[in-house]
């Protein structure tokens, strides 16, 4: 009787998990009302291309192919998967400086971001199914022959480097602060979810099947396609010892993989130290902050006090590894 009562229980304390943490992924991300993001027209001369098509259950994903000077022949194609937050708006500074270097750059939008369609995200590894259609609809487009590189930043990184499976054969991989697994980010993100790990990878299992449970340490032990992975040793979202860590092993035996970790930085390490800090304590807390204020006033002269000027400045050396390792 009363093991038949804690099988009961157990069941049912697993559905409601189940159900938790559905809900906690069942949210759209949208860019922040308060915050300004760029696109194509605040960088002369920079064109972009508006794309839409399918990722899981015909959810449209909607995008841009971005470039300078249409009759170039650029030098790669690069797909460009965002991090959690908003969307690839976000990223543009970044996009920009690869269309510069002669980059044709496509970034889009995840399920339930931005853009795109979608209740909510669904869950961490829905990132990999987006890139996967992502990188499907290329085979269909007149870029379909260039060499494809994947370049992505945290959530984007975690799917960036499972590009290694996906098809078209991805020539180079980039994954700046990628986590290791989502059960892992979860419990070392919210401290009560340590207790929930066990649930946690079953959500993800049954949500997403093997790619929702394979970490990016067992992806980089077997990879053969070169993969650079950089991250800040003082990174608070994606910690060294519960991400970076797990990577130095695979690294020392598989000479496809190379690992940078710049001291002192933190979750952008490609932006400079000082636009790094600004970004994250200034712009990402502030938001937090301003988000309990109910003076619309204050939050005007918060929107107002905002330098952009910061979010584009990029570590040269940090963007001179990477572009030596793409090129």
């Amino acid at each position: 009787m009363i093991i038949t009562i804690i099988s009961i229980t157990l069941v049912l304390f697993t559905v409601f998990l189940l159900g938790l943490f559905s809900f906690v992924f069942s949210k759209r991300q949208e860019n922040h009302p308060l915050l300004t993001y760029f696109s194509a027209k605040d960088f002369p001369n920079l064109e972009a291309d508006p794309v839409e098509f399918l990722s899981a259950k015909k959810i449209k994903l909607r995008g841009f192919f971005y470039y300078y000077d249409r009759s170039t022949k650029h030098k790669a194609l690069i797909v460009m998967p965002h991090g959690i937050g908003a969307g690839h708006h976000a990223y543009m500074h970044w996009i920009e400086s690869f269309c510069a270097e002669g980059y044709l750059v496509l970034s889009y939008d995840n399920t339930g971001c931005q853009l795109s369609e979608g209740k909510g995200i669904k869950g961490i590894p829905q990132s990999i199914i987006d890139l996967k259609a992502a990188l499907s609809y290329v085979k269909s487009t007149v870029y379909a022959s260039y060499p494809i590189h994947v370049v992505g930043h945290s959530w984007g990184a975690y799917a960036a480097i499972r590009s290694e499976s996906l098809t078209p054969k991805v020539q180079k991989i980039v994954a700046v602060a990628p986590l290791n697994n989502p059960t892992t980010l979860l419990a070392s993100f919210i401290p009560f979810f340590t207790l929930l790990k066990p649930w946690i990878w079953l959500f993800h299992y049954v949500s997403f099947g093997q790619i929702g449970i394979t970490s990016t340490s067992q992806v980089l032990k077997k990879t053969q396609i070169p993969t650079l992975v950089i991250a800040g040793d003082k990174d608070e979202a994606v910690p060294y010892k519960h991400h970076f860590k797990h990577y130095e092993m695979p690294a020392d035996k598989n000479s496809f993989v190379h690992l940078h970790l710049a001291k002192g930085r933190r979750h952008n390490p490609y932006l400079t130290s000082k636009a790094e800090n600004y970004v994250l304590d200034t712009i990402l807390n502030g938001v937090k902050v301003i988000a309990n204020e109910k003076d619309e006033a204050k939050k005007s002269a918060f929107a107002s006090s905002i330098d952009y000027r910061l979010v584009g400045q990029h570590d040269k050396q940090i963007m001179r590894l990477i572009l030596d390792f793409l090129s």
